[in-house]
């Protein structure tokens, strides 16, 4: 990530030095710049307004980019030893996963917006009480360099109450 900041840093470097030198070379272009600090006139003016539009844009582009994380857990069905087919969904419901036989689920692709928070997962199967949870850091450890939320503790499903074929 550095590497990119860095990178980023000398192409906006670059383009205001390029647009500076075609807007006050060829077009006869005049920019003023006055601050409490300093004052700046010409092709420099120029260059730092460019600067500053080039990197104020960008990080407004970053803050509506999602980052894309996997979310990993397990889940046990109260009750049973096989623990497939448990549907869990990320709320907004996508993408969604299903559970192997042994609990674990990978949910690959979780989009999660700047300032959004973290997700609620949502789930779900046949004879179990429907359950949710809220991602948090408390209850998840959170790899930035892998993009992998991996939620502590299990989700246990509730079975519901058989229902008796005799209306009794």
């Amino acid at each position: 990530m550095e590497n990119l900041s860095l990178l980023v840093v000398c192409v906006f470097f670059g383009l205001s030095l390029g647009g500076a030198f075609v807007l006050f070379k060829f077009l006869d272009a005049t920019a003023q710049i006055q601050n409490k600090k300093f004052t700046a006139g010409g092709a420099i003016a120029g260059f730092i307004i460019i600067f500053l539009l080039l990197t104020n844009a960008f990080s407004t582009l970053l803050k509506q980019t999602p980052r894309v994380w996997t979310i990993v857990g397990k889940v046990q069905k109260d009750g049973c030893g096989i623990h497939d087919g448990v549907i869990i969904k990320y709320l907004p419901p996508s993408p969604s996963t299903i559970s192997e036989k042994n609990g674990k689920y990978r949910m690959k692709g979780v989009k999660i917006y700047p300032g959004e928070g973290l997700p609620n997962l949502h789930f779900e199967c046949e004879g179990y009480f429907p359950d949710e949870t809220a991602v948090s850091k408390d209850n998840s450890i959170i790899n930035e360099e892998k993009k992998e939320i991996i939620l502590k503790n299990k989700m246990i499903l509730g079975k519901l109450p058989e229902e008796n074929e005799g209306g009794e």
